[in-house]
């Protein structure tokens, strides 16, 4: 009897540190200048990029604005906002891969090529066209683990976003 009760206990306890290692990576991110926050966490094999102004925002629920897509290694989105009007969310999804689950922001889909929201090319960050001046970009990278930044402006280069958490 005794041991099959240390049995018990054993895989109770090798089943809590299991679940506990298995629990999903969550990273939060701040950008004042389009005064967003970003969750990115994964769960069921999908990667979910949350966006909301209240930073208590971070998990998935059909009422909250969030991406999902399946986090591969050629995952990428870009997201441009125009610090004058943050209600709206432009997404270069070339490879059309996101679901967009859109409740108090405006989501828009957008092309690579268009003149509108990409001026150039450019070489010194990640695989994808320079923003407009007048854009704020987040790219969304490899496994959803990367995610870069552009601030607006003239000549501003692309920087790694940090997590605050």
């Amino acid at each position: 009897m005794k041991r099959i009760l240390t049995q018990t206990i054993l895989v109770f306890t090798a089943a809590a540190v299991l679940q506990g290692c298995f629990r999903p990576l969550i990273r939060k991110y701040y950008f004042p200048q389009v005064e967003m926050y970003m969750t990115i966490t994964f769960k069921d094999g999908y990667g979910y990029a949350i966006f909301s102004r209240d930073s208590s925002v971070t998990t998935i629920s059909e009422d909250v604005d969030y991406i999902r897509m399946r986090p591969l290694e050629h995952t990428s989105v870009s997201l441009l906002l125009n610090p004058e009007c943050t209600d709206i969310v432009y997404v270069n999804d070339s490879w059309d891969i996101a679901y967009i689950n859109s409740k108090k922001l405006t989501f828009i889909r957008i092309v690579t090529d268009s003149t509108f929201y990409y001026s150039q090319k450019f070489p010194d960050g990640p695989d994808a066209d320079w923003a407009r001046p007048e854009f704020y970009d987040i790219t969304i990278l490899g496994n959803m683990n990367v995610v870069w930044h552009k601030e607006t402006g003239e000549n501003k280069k692309y920087t790694l976003a940090k997590p605050y958490n």
